[in-house]
């Protein structure tokens, strides 16, 4: 109430704010999302923040929190979620994680309200969700092939299909999936590995070692992307012709010896002893080396 006091000479003149203020107040008791936007509100109607600042103010963390507390009243704000979403949420989605989906639903339903049908097209991809839920999955295939007809960019959408064709073992298909998030960002390590390990279980292993190669240099850190390189080398020394044989029994050697220096550096000197899958890998790195001088 002091801080009304403070700000009543100003409050005054904007009079018909008064019933805004009344219901702030009200709120502020039971809500302290009420009583910050009542400070803010007093400090705009006295000039302290200018409209640009106001609309600045709100983060995405925020805006976050914001919907969850509409979802958690079981409040049916369409404009508020609607505002939230086109001003700082739509540019951040990302950063929403698991919760993407659910705030997805959310705005549909708010955008419905509101009559903001370009918006609804959110609903495709709950649709899609459903279906996946349901274990449609043909059905969610054909459905996220419809939304990506009219939405290329959308590269979560990309990669949601690619999983789908995976699980039908569709391997050509998820690999024209992460052709295209590969293009889109070409510095994405894990784009690299995932397109090496669709190629490896096609059973073209040179490429796959290539892309392997490709995620490594990337991120050196990125063990997955080692194994794969360790056993696409180790496959094509068994297959390759003699000069190939010499030239991938190094690159395995070379990948094994990294898999070492990468257990050593995490687990103790006992762990590492008891750990059997460094012996199975230098078995079968002495298993090719022999075949390959023989």
């Amino acid at each position: 109430m002091r801080l009304v006091e403070s700000f009543w000479p100003q409050v005054r003149r904007k009079f018909f704010l008064f019933p805004v203020l009344l219901l702030c107040l009200i709120c502020c008791y039971s809500n302290t999302y009420a009583a910050h936007a009542l400070i803010t509100l007093v400090r705009f109607i006295s000039g302290e923040i200018s409209p640009d600042k106001m609309a600045r103010r709100i983060g995405w963390e925020e805006a976050r929190n914001i919907l969850r507390r509409i979802r958690e009243e079981q409040g049916r704000d369409g404009q508020t979620v609607v505002r939230v979403w086109e001003e700082v949420l739509m540019k951040n989605r990302n950063k929403l994680g698991d919760e993407l989906w659910v705030v997805y639903e959310q705005v549909c339903i708010a955008a419905l309200d509101c009559q903001r049908f370009d918006l609804v097209e959110f609903a495709k991809k709950r649709q899609v969700s459903v279906l996946k839920a349901q274990n449609k999955i043909p059905e969610a295939i054909d459905k996220l092939n419809s939304y990506l007809r009219e939405f290329m960019t959308d590269f979560e959408a990309w990669t949601e299909l690619c999983d789908l064709y995976l699980s039908q073992q569709d391997y050509q298909k998820a690999a024209f999936c992460i052709e295209e998030l590969i293009m889109s960002n070409p510095h994405n390590h894990l784009y690299h590995q995932k397109y090496a390990e669709i190629s490896y279980t096609q059973g073209n292993f040179e490429l796959a070692r290539s892309y392997f190669a490709q995620a490594l240099k990337l991120n050196p850190n990125n063990i997955r992307a080692l194994y794969g390189c360790f056993l696409s080398s180790c496959s094509l020394a068994s297959t390759s012709k003699s000069k190939e044989k010499q030239a991938n029994v190094k690159y395995a050697a070379w990948a094994a010896q990294q898999l070492k220096e990468k257990y050593v550096t995490v687990q103790s000197e006992e762990a590492t002893k008891q750990t059997k899958i460094l012996e199975t890998i230098d078995k079968l790195l002495e298993s090719i080396t022999e075949k390959a001088s023989n």
